[in-house]
C-alpha cells in the first residue's frame, strides 16, 4: 500500500494513480512467477491512510522472493518510489 504524492512531475494523484497501475500490472508479462497481479485506488471520497494498493497472488514464498529480485521489478522500484510518500507491506501465506 502506498500514500501518493499529491502531484509529481505535473502529474496530480489520480493521474500517479492510472500511471503506477499500468506500469505494475504489466509486470505480469515479463515475470513468470506472477499468477496474478492488481493495483486498486482508494475510493475518491473515502479518506484512508494509503491511496493505493498492490494485490500479487504466488505459488510459493520463493516466486515471490523470486518477484522481488526480478530485474523488471527492479527497473520500476525507483519510479515508483520517486511517486509516494510513504509505503506499506504485508506478505503472507495462505
Amino acid at each position: 500500500m502506498w500514500k501518493l504524492k499529491d502531484d509529481f512531475n505535473g502529474r496530480t494523484k489520480h493521474d500517479i494513480s492510472i500511471f503506477l497501475k499500468e506500469l505494475l500490472e504489466n509486470l505480469k508479462k515479463d515475470i513468470p512467477q506472477i499468477r496474478n497481479i492488481e493495483v486498486r485506488e482508494n475510493i475518491p471520497s473515502h479518506i484512508s491512510d494509503n491511496d493505493l494498493i498492490l494485490i500479487s497472488d504466488f505459488d510459493s514464498f520463493s516466486d515471490l522472493e523470486a518477484y522481488i529480485i526480478h530485474p523488471a521489478h527492479q527497473a520500476v522500484v525507483p519510479t515508483v518510489k520517486e511517486n509516494v510518500l510513504s509505503r506499506n507491506c504485508l506478505d503472507y501465506e495462505y
